[in-house]
């Protein structure tokens, strides 16, 4: 039998003489044949093929040890077994990835935001996509917390964080925000006690519900985390009812605002977006 040195078998699979030699030493691979003399390690040409289903086993996220578990179950159901075991801790690293990279995602926002300086915006019609989000009581009672009603963003992170680690919650909560009923802004009394946060959409826990789709008018403004009764979200509220009203748009629901960006003096930019109707073929983006 012709036998391949540990480099010639190293070579062909795309792999170090050092993996190998680990193979060996995990129990995964053992050498055809091992000169007594030298030390060399020799294998059968035919032991190609379980070193790639190591390696393919390897790529399916399966460690050394599983891989040797695998390899030596005595039936197809102990197989089965350690797979759906696996599959399982896939499921749960799936999860935790989502939820990352929806997180991730939602800083592209205000980082972008803070990149290009953006001291002031026109007000601008946009098209927006479905957005779930979890909706919460920001006067819930949450034991052993403390608030500074001096600082009512900060309070209302609090809040929600708190709530969510109560309610061992896995939720992305970097966006927080307030949804205004549609008749509040008309009494000019842009305060509520309901705190939102952008979830992804296979997020099920607790109050959820989506921003609908459709066109709003938005604005990005400056505004005061420490300062509770907001004349800038007033000021803001008004620009863009004035402008749609001059468009010829219609209101047709609730108000909506986030709070993208936060700086070290307590200022922060906020983004309102009010829900319209507009006629066929208006262009988007001013």
């Amino acid at each position: 039998m012709d036998y391949l040195t540990t480099g010639e078998m190293a070579k062909f699979c795309g792999v170090t003489k050092r993996t190998l030699w680990l193979y060996h030493e995990k129990g995964l691979l053992s050498p055809q044949k091992i000169d007594a003399a030298t030390g060399y390690y020799y294998y059968a040409p035919a032991q190609r093929w379980q070193l790639d289903r190591i390696l393919h086993l390897k790529s399916l996220g399966l460690t050394l040890e599983e891989i040797r578990e695998l390899s030596a179950a005595d039936s197809p159901g102990k197989e089965a077994e350690l797979l759906r075991a696996h599959i399982g801790q896939l499921e749960k690293e799936r999860e935790r990835i989502q939820t990352a990279l929806f997180g991730s995602r939602l800083l592209l926002a205000p980082v972008a935001l803070k990149q290009h300086n953006v001291q002031a915006s026109q007000v601008r019609l946009e098209h927006m996509t479905p957005c779930k989000y979890l909706r919460i009581n920001a006067s819930c009672n949450i034991d052993q917390t403390y608030f500074n009603p001096h600082e009512p963003w900060i309070d209302q992170l609090h809040r929600l964080r708190l709530y969510l680690e109560k309610e061992k919650i896995p939720c992305s909560a970097y966006y927080i925000g307030h949804i205004y009923r549609e008749e509040q802004p008309g009494r000019h009394d842009l305060t509520c006690s309901d705190i939102t946060a952008y979830i992804d959409a296979s997020f099920t826990h607790g109050n959820t519900a989506y921003i609908p789709e459709g066109h709003y008018m938005t604005l990005t403004f400056s505004d005061r985390c420490d300062c509770a009764d907001s004349q800038a979200r007033r000021q803001a509220y008004q620009r863009i009812i004035e402008e749609a009203r001059q468009r010829g748009y219609t209101v047709t629901g609730d108000i909506y605002d986030e709070q993208l960006l936060v700086n070290a003096d307590y200022t922060m930019y906020v983004r309102m977006m009010v829900p319209v109707q507009v006629p066929s073929g208006t262009y988007l983006g001013f």
